[in-house]
């Protein structure tokens, strides 16, 4: 399992860049909330220890929050007039709409 974030294409050509929510890892979760920081996401820790560290990424534009469990994926699609924007997706919808095949790139 990687521990950065890479890029993925999915179906439709479009190209996103994500990373799995990983707390049992520090490694992992030190890269991806790096990433986070980096990108000037406002989040937080509502719920856990460990490996059972829940993250929720704070939704803007009156979005509504997003909570990534342990093993969800953070994925950041950019839009064309709103630039970034992060999203939770659980490890099976991101699997579907990534096929296994398909390859990340960095």
């Amino acid at each position: 399992m990687t521990t950065t974030p890479a890029r993925y294409t999915d179906p439709f050509g479009d190209t996103v860049e994500a990373i799995r929510w990983n707390p049992a890892d520090p490694v992992a979760a030190g890269t991806c909330i790096g990433w986070l920081m980096s990108a000037g996401v406002d989040f937080h820790h509502p719920d856990g220890s460990g490996a059972t560290t829940t993250l929720t990424i704070r939704g803007v534009n009156g979005r509504p929050d997003r909570t990534a469990q342990p093993g969800d994926w953070i994925v950041r699609r950019w839009r064309m007039f709103t630039g970034a924007a992060f999203a939770v997706v659980t490890d099976d919808v991101f699997g579907a709409a990534f096929p296994a095949d398909e390859k990340a790139y960095r």
